[in-house]
């Protein structure tokens, strides 16, 4: 399984969630921190590629355009997500 991360704007990567990750014994490294939306690059295994984390809509790449379970987190969202579309299923979490 793949997850996929987005949002009504871009903005910048939230930070609590860099430091959830390190919380969790993964590593967190960016090149440019002080850009105004920097990429993050998130490693949880040696045998594995970092993900790059950084802000972006729910339509940039590599989010997956059909064949997927949009989860919506906050109310805000659930309201200006409705042209969120070709998910297999939509679920809010409040």
């Amino acid at each position: 399984m793949e997850n996929f991360s987005c949002g009504t704007e871009a903005k910048a990567f939230n930070l609590r969630a860099g430091t959830g990750f390190q919380a969790c014994g993964l590593q967190v490294d960016t090149e440019n921190p002080a850009a105004t939306n920097p990429v993050y690059q998130v490693t949880y295994s040696v045998d594995a590629l970092p993900l790059n984390c950084f802000s972006k809509l729910f339509d940039h790449p590599p989010n997956p355009t059909n064949s997927y379970c949009a989860v919506i987190t906050c109310s805000h969202a659930d309201h200006a997500c409705p042209i969120v579309s070709s998910f297999d299923m939509r679920v809010a979490i409040r």
